[in-house]
């Protein structure tokens, strides 16, 4: 990645971009209905945002690239530019749900003709003042997933949204954030894990 690109990136951008190259994988610009990418995080890049909000409250100018790498799909533009990636990008935020809700976008992603998606979860503890609204265990993470519609006699992992009240499943991992506790179950042997926020429960499950 080249030097410049590199610096404009926080640590959990980092992460994030770092996750997306392990994943791998060739880029196709020619292909732009093909291999997309879903950057699902519940905060971004929280920390430049409380900066900037710093700075206004102080009467200072706002930077047009601080705040341009403030947004939430900041993270996945820079690195298409890194990657020289054309292809189709987006990122999405649903509280404790975002994992389930990359899971989601990434499979209409599917259903419009992708034959894979790529899912990039990440996040990192809520920073200075922001830190008092913390509702779970937090911690600096990212991984990513290639999904794609299983092939006949392939295991398959499941996702459901229901109504949260209905038959209470096994405990996940309690020191987890949700988005950990989503790839507790993808790496683990459970049946089962439900996941509560907002009235709604997100139900994953696999093939016996």
């Amino acid at each position: 990645m080249a030097p410049l690109l590199r610096r404009r990136f926080a640590p959990l951008g980092r992460l994030a971009a770092q996750a997306v190259l392990d994943l791998g994988g060739a880029v196709s610009p020619d292909d732009l209905d093909d291999g997309p990418t879903v950057y699902a995080s519940r905060y971004g890049e929280t920390a430049r945002c409380l900066e900037l909000l710093a700075a206004q409250s102080l009467g200072e100018p706002v930077s047009p690239t601080g705040f341009g790498l403030s947004v939430h799909n900041a993270t996945g533009a820079m690195v298409a530019l890194a990657r020289g990636d054309r292809r189709n990008s987006c990122a999405v935020a649903a509280g404790r749900a975002t994992a389930a809700a990359g899971v989601a976008e990434a499979l209409a992603l599917i259903d419009d003709g992708a034959s894979t998606a790529s899912l990039i979860v990440y996040d990192a503890p809520l920073p200075g003042a922001y830190a008092q609204f913390e509702d779970e265990p937090s911690a600096f993470f990212a991984w990513a997933w290639r999904l794609r519609r299983p092939r006949a006699g392939e295991r398959a992992l499941h996702l459901d949204w229901r109504t949260s009240g209905a038959t209470p499943a096994p405990a996940a991992p309690d020191h987890l954030p949700a988005g950990l506790q989503a790839l507790w179950f993808g790496l683990s042997d459970a049946a089962l894990l439900e996941q509560h926020a907002n009235g709604r429960c997100c139900r994953w499950s696999r093939d016996g």
